[in-house]
Parts: C-alpha cells; structure tokens; sequence
C-alpha cells in the first residue's frame, strides 16, 4: 500500500514554529487510528535530528529502554542507556535538564 501525504501543511507548519522555538517542550499527538498521525511525524523529522519511537503495549521499562537507546543513538552519547529511570516522567525531566547541555 503507497502512504500519500496530503493536506498536513497546517500541521507541519505548526510542528516547524514549536520546532524553532528555543525551549524545550512535549508535544502529544492524538487521534484517531489511520488518518496519519505517523506519517506526519516521520515526515516532519525526515530532516532534522530527531528519532520516532513509538510505545508499544510493552511495558513501560521496555519502552523506556527503547527511548534510551533512540536518544544514545542520535546524541552519541552511549551513558543515556545508563539512565536510571522507572518511569517517563523521570526520563524526560532527566532528558530536558540534560538537553541544555548539547
């Protein structure tokens, strides 16, 4: 089956302004299944240094640990496997305060 990507500039636009922006910040995108919320993120990082993981019904130290390997793997830098975290939260309030850094 061929995605076609139409009519997602409104969106891409908005992700681009947040992307620009100098502050650290979570954007949550919902919706309903098959309208294209994947694509829209997997076109809108194509050229920026990003990483798409998407949680899975895993649990959540597996999910966690997938979002420590994306982030070594686009950072570098191998000690954010390291992380000790049990939940989200702590993960991104760990990941904000060290994205500063970069």
């Amino acid at each position: 089956m061929i995605q076609l990507f139409v009519n997602r500039e409104r969106e891409l636009d908005f992700l681009n302004r947040k992307y620009s922006e100098n502050s650290s910040q979570m954007i949550v995108l919902y919706g309903k299944r098959r309208i294209g919320k994947t694509e829209l993120i997997k076109k809108f990082i194509e050229d920026k240094d990003g990483a798409y993981i998407l949680c899975t019904n895993d649990s959540t130290e597996e999910n966690i640990k997938e979002m420590k390997d994306k982030f070594a793997a686009l950072t570098e830098k191998e000690y954010f496997r390291d992380i000790d975290v049990s939940s989200f939260y702590s993960l991104y309030k760990y990941l904000s305060v060290t994205s500063q850094i970069f």
